[in-house]
């Protein structure tokens, strides 16, 4: 009876909410493709979205530093071409753009963490000095979960079933949400 007609937690892509009602509490949501197709940028606009409705949104890159999520994000968000910044082509209102990101960004709730999070405990630690600092995120964003690593002995199709598993009940426990980016391997497409 509590639930309302909109999800608790909105992607900030209609269509996509109309398909999964968004990012749910408590829940692990898996988003998968082939290499290039635009994961990474999807949920980073997801986590930006999130964070700009007040929800405090980790994002862990495995993949990027930092300041390559910034950038996609600033690409992403003010419509640049990342592929135009990259060959230094910038466009005429790149600053005026930038400033307005900037401004944007400043008020959000959004944690960066480039170093960390290739294992689960990594995971846990981040998560552990957040709530301690009284941070406690809402939504944790891990890009990508095929860059995880695997502990000795542990081949890496079972390293990665035992990072969701862990992941979700990390999610029932604390009461949050988890987005997964992962890529889908070429291979089993093929099969």
């Amino acid at each position: 009876k509590a639930r309302k007609g909109f999800p608790e937690y909105p992607t900030g892509i209609p269509s996509l909410d109309e398909l999964i009602w968004g990012i749910h509490k408590k829940e692990c949501q898996v988003f998968a493709a082939r290499t290039s197709q635009g994961k990474t940028t999807m949920v980073l606009q997801i986590a930006l979205h999130l964070a700009s409705i007040k929800k405090n949104v980790l994002f862990i890159s495995l993949e990027m530093t930092n300041d390559q999520v910034m950038e996609r994000a600033l690409c992403s968000s003010a419509g640049i071409s990342g592929w135009d910044l990259r060959r230094g082509m910038i466009p005429s209102d790149f600053d005026a753009k930038v400033s307005k990101f900037k401004q944007v960004v400043d008020r959000l709730d959004l944690f960066l963490v480039d170093d960390m999070g290739a294992t689960f405990d990594h995971i846990r630690s981040i998560f552990t000095s957040m709530e301690q600092a009284r941070q406690k995120p809402d939504v944790i964003c891990i890009d990508y979960l095929n860059l995880i690593s695997p502990q000795e002995g542990q081949d890496d199709r079972s390293a990665i079933k035992k990072y969701i598993r862990e992941i979700k009940d990390f999610a029932k426990k604390y009461d949050i949400a988890v987005v997964l980016v992962a890529q889908i391997n070429r291979e089993a497409v093929k099969q």
